[in-house]
């Protein structure tokens, strides 16, 4: 089995402002996990996983990308292409969220497909952060209805909210969400419709009912 999880948003840090997308890769059969930063590449034995996951708690985690002693395996010639373009809040934040949400589903442990894509589905509200970012907060279906779209997509651009899924050995997505990251912009960096403006005054509403 082969489960990729995908995560995107705006990286409204970045020059040009431009979408962002990680992806984390594990290949049950190879025992590789892939990750990739848009078109950056790396990837690890599945040996290595558990001490990656315990290195993302890393307070100051810009030194992955500018401490060339940096212990591996996020320090190893290997990881570099990916660490490289860790160099933005956004980026980070995808990158963390990665790795949480492959913890809390068993991504890497876990090789049945049925049971990841059920794990998933139950990602909703407050998910603790194993990486102690604060957790991410997922939002029900309800907001990720068809018609609201293209106003998610002025969302995402804002990095006000991110979006994932999951694709099982190359199949069509299993699985669809969208979290509020571990911290968003204050305000729009970039205008947004007034359907964009309601939908994230709904999310906003949601959002501190379960605070």
């Amino acid at each position: 089995m082969i489960a990729e999880l995908a995560t995107t948003t705006g990286d409204v840090s970045s020059d040009p402002r431009r979408r962002r997308e990680f992806t984390l890769s594990a290949d049950h059969a190879r025992q590789v996990v892939e990750f990739t930063m848009d078109v950056a590449r790396a990837g690890l034995p599945f040996g290595d996983w558990d001490a990656l996951a315990e290195q993302a708690r890393e307070p100051n985690p810009s030194a992955w990308a500018h401490n060339p002693r940096f212990p591996p395996p996020m320090g190893s010639p290997e990881m570099r292409p990916v660490a490289k373009e860790l160099s933005t809040t956004p980026s980070f934040q995808l990158f963390l969220a990665g790795i949480d949400i492959a913890q809390r589903v068993g991504l890497v442990t876990n090789s049945n497909a049925g049971v990841t894509v059920a794990c998933c589905n139950r990602l909703l509200r407050w998910v603790p952060s194993y990486t102690a970012r604060g957790g991410l907060f997922f939002l029900p279906s309800e907001f990720l209805l068809p018609g609201d779209d293209a106003a998610l997509d002025e969302l995402e651009s804002n990095n006000k909210i991110c979006r994932c899924r999951l694709t099982v050995d190359g199949a069509p997505p299993s699985w669809y969400g969208a979290y509020i990251p571990y911290a968003t912009p204050i305000g729009f960096v970039q205008p947004v419709s007034a359907e964009a403006e309601l939908l994230w005054e709904k999310i906003r509403n949601y959002y501190y009912a379960f605070r």
